[in-house]
């Protein structure tokens, strides 16, 4: 299976075996997510939930910046 993503000017598009992704259908995409999971290696959990929690995750942020270091603390969390 071939992903493909394209960014860029009006050309922003995601493949899927050369075909658009938003032309598939939900048991298509269930049967790349099964794939996609099958790829991986346990040790890229950690680089995949970087990206996945701050996007499906509901952020909680401190109400203000931390004493030391003047920082604002962001939490995203996600249920699964």
């Amino acid at each position: 299976m071939e992903l493909k993503y394209i960014r860029g000017c009006v050309h922003d598009n995601i493949l899927v075996d050369g075909v658009q992704e938003m032309n598939i259908s939900d048991e298509e995409r269930k049967i790349v997510l099964e794939k996609i999971a099958k790829s991986l290696k346990p040790s890229d959990l950690n680089i995949l939930l970087q990206e996945i929690i701050p996007i499906f995750g509901e952020l909680e942020s401190s109400d203000g910046p931390c004493e030391s270091c003047g920082d604002y603390v962001d939490t995203y969390v996600l249920q699964v």
